[in-house]
């Protein structure tokens, strides 16, 4: 039988076991943090590879289609600029229509009661306005109405339409400014 006598005080005793506590919690802190490490470096690892072959599955993928895309872009392409064209020439010629309404609209305004229009006709911008007026006073009104109007020029009613008093019968022909038949 062995007998072992421990001659060390018990504060030494007590640091010793401390210091053999301490190197087991160190050798455990640095196995905790190499093991950290190589799993960290492992996943970075494995990211970067996976990175790689998503690219290389996404370039072979994209060189497939590049081809096929390219030609359905390129018809797109094409249409689109014919369409462009034709919008264009569309734009162009609608700039150019009159907007006859705008007549309308500065006629009904300068019409007075005691004038009903029976006739209305254009060529090109001269315009022809055939009706009959209750009285003579009714129908100067009208004209210089129409004189004053900045649409309008040259109103002209010929003197044969005043003759009579009552009930008259008239025709009146003026030109319209282009500015007005446009649209707005």
């Amino acid at each position: 039988m062995e007998i072992r006598v421990n001659l060390l005080p018990e504060h030494k005793r007590e640091e010793l076991e401390k210091a053999k506590r301490l190197r087991i919690l160190m050798f455990l802190e640095v196995s905790i943090i190499v093991i950290g490490f190589v799993f960290f470096t492992s996943l970075f690892f494995y990211d970067k590879i996976l990175s790689i072959s998503i690219a290389s599955m996404d370039e072979q993928s994209e060189s497939k289609t590049d081809a096929g895309d390219f030609k359905r872009m390129k018809q797109l392409d094409d249409e689109f600029k014919a369409i462009n064209t034709r919008m264009a020439e569309i734009f162009e010629m609608e700039k150019d229509q009159m907007c006859w309404s705008n007549l309308l609209l500065k006629l009904s305004q300068i019409v007075p009661e005691k004038i009903m229009l029976t006739d209305f006709s254009t060529k090109n911008y001269k315009v022809f306005i055939v009706g009959v007026a209750d009285d003579r006073d009714s129908l100067i009104a009208f004209k210089d109405r129409l004189t004053q109007e900045n649409c309008f020029e040259e109103v002209n009613l010929p003197l044969s339409n005043l003759v009579s008093k009552d009930n008259i019968s008239f025709q009146i022909d003026l030109n319209i400014k282009r500015d007005c038949l446009k649209k707005k």
